[in-house]
């Protein structure tokens, strides 16, 4: 499992994964059909990207960041 801790503003530590489930809570999209459906991506790469820790490619990745953020 690739799992790496980002720190960011304020001194917090974040996994990608939990960065992700954070901004999709913001928008209150809670669950994975749902936010694949908004992030255009497939439930399974969401899936194991949040569960797993899975870093998806860079054009994936940028889907997400650009959609959570």
């Amino acid at each position: 499992m690739i799992c790496q801790s980002y720190r960011l503003k304020g001194g917090i530590s974040m996994t990608m994964s939990e960065m992700i489930k954070q901004g999709l809570e913001k928008k209150g999209i809670t669950n994975f059909k749902q936010s694949a459906k908004v992030l255009g991506v497939s439930s399974e790469i969401l899936r194991v990207t949040i569960n797993k820790g899975h870093i998806p490619k860079d054009s994936t990745l940028n889907i997400i960041a650009d959609t959570v953020s």
